[in-house]
């Protein structure tokens, strides 16, 4: 009887190579994706006894950090409530490690990785297109005037999922160009396609990440950079074209972005007037408990309590009661303490000395870049996820965890490698 040999490495392979289409079809694939990989790297590590992918530095730091956030929970107020958000948090890293992994191993996965992301990606933008025109999209999924949603449905997060990838399709496009004016056709028209598009949808943070990605991509790197800057001054054309021919998206993206933060009024805001309860009652709770927080996930839970209310103006009313406080540093100094903002803000420091010792060699001409190109993309796509000033999902949501974590993989690739 002849057993079937198993090659685990193209099995995962191919499973990160449907990463980008699985986080649109829905959260169950695209965390059944995020399990395998860490079985993966575990099976991998223990099958080859090499353990340096979990026990490096980097890993430890991680697992502390993970185990901090498990202890915090159990000593809540309420710990099944929190340990929802910690208890399986560690997966993310895992699955960041499975790609570093999984890019050592396999040399064609960068390859397939890239032509996955370019064929989700442009089916996306196009899909967007069609929704903004006709109303509908090609899944009848219907414009709700402002916002597109795309294969998205009701979520709309089209503009961030385009907005927080790009800089990593990018990186992986100059890592893998090979000088064809075909495709240097099809960058620059993706390029344009895309900015409009994030701009179109309506999300307006998303907006800002893209132009700051973008800024840091045209700064820092080298290759593209006048192709990008043309694309860019391009897209800002349309986009001016686009915002006063349609009403629809003058009022959303101009008009009401104008009348929310009163920028021309007496009290300018750089957020709106909800976020600014939203922040002020998460301030609360972090003084309240400045070194661990309340626990992860809890914000939902205590917001409510009368010490940390916070009123509109004269009204009474409050909207600063949500799921989570729409900023992660704010959510992680409230739920976690200044214990548990410590990794991220270092990792924040960190990317934003990298970038500034890149400028400098730039602008004394040194020849010698401390950054490729691609890991400029890399690093961006990352800075801009955990961008401090800026509204942001709950820090603990598995989709935008595993947007957070995927350049992670890529940039440990590129900056260790193979490196014991």
């Amino acid at each position: 009887m002849k057993f079937i040999s198993i090659n685990y490495l193209n099995i995962q392979t191919l499973l990160i190579c449907l990463l980008p289409l699985a986080i649109i079809v829905g959260p169950f694939f695209a965390d059944l994706i995020i399990v395998t990989s860490g079985i993966y790297i575990i099976y991998y590590s223990l099958n080859k006894k090499d353990f340096y992918y979990l026990l490096n530095p980097i890993s430890i730091m991680f697992w502390i950090f993970c185990t901090y956030l498990i202890i915090r929970s159990i000593f809540s107020i309420n710990p099944i409530l929190s340990l929802e958000s910690s208890l399986f948090y560690f997966r993310f890293g895992l699955f960041a490690l499975a790609v570093w992994c999984i890019l050592n191993n396999n040399k064609n996965f960068t390859k397939l990785f890239l032509y996955s992301l370019v064929i989700t990606f442009s089916l996306t933008v196009l899909d967007g297109y069609l929704q903004f025109f006709s109303g509908k999209n090609i899944l009848g999924y219907p414009y709700h005037y402002s916002r597109l949603t795309g294969f998205f449905g009701d979520e709309m997060v089209l503009g961030s999922y385009l907005a927080r990838l790009f800089p990593l399709l990018f990186g992986l496009i100059i890592l893998q160009y090979e000088g064809s004016k075909k495709s240097l056709l099809f960058i620059f028209i993706l390029l344009i396609l895309t900015d409009v598009i994030i701009f179109l949808s309506g999300e307006k943070t998303s907006f800002f990440l893209f132009i700051l990605s973008t800024i840091i991509i045209i700064c820092c790197a080298n290759k593209f950079r006048a192709l990008r800057i043309f694309a860019f001054m391009v897209s800002i054309l349309i986009i001016i074209i686009f915002t006063f021919q349609f009403d629809n998206v003058k009022t959303k993206m101009l008009d009401d972005t104008l009348a929310e933060t009163n920028i021309l009024g007496d009290r300018p805001m750089v957020f709106t007037a909800g976020h600014e309860q939203i922040f002020t009652t998460a301030i609360k709770m972090f003084l309240d408990k400045p070194l661990f927080g309340h626990g992860p996930k809890l914000y939902r839970e205590i917001c409510s309590k009368p010490e940390y209310v916070v009123f509109l103006d004269d009204s009474k009313t409050s909207t600063a009661c949500t799921t989570h406080p729409h900023n992660s540093y704010l959510q992680l100094l409230s739920e976690t303490g200044i214990i548990g903002l410590i990794p991220i803000l270092s990792l924040f420091v960190f990317l934003v000395y990298k970038f500034a010792q890149q400028l400098s060699r730039i602008i004394f001409l040194n020849e010698v870049r401390l950054l490729s190109d691609y890991q400029v993309c890399l690093l961006a796509t990352l800075l801009i996820s955990i961008w401090p000033l800026a509204p942001s999902m709950n820090f603990f949501n598995n989709w935008i965890s595993i947007i957070y974590f995927l350049p992670i993989g890529f940039i440990l690739h590129s900056f260790y490698g193979n490196k014991e």
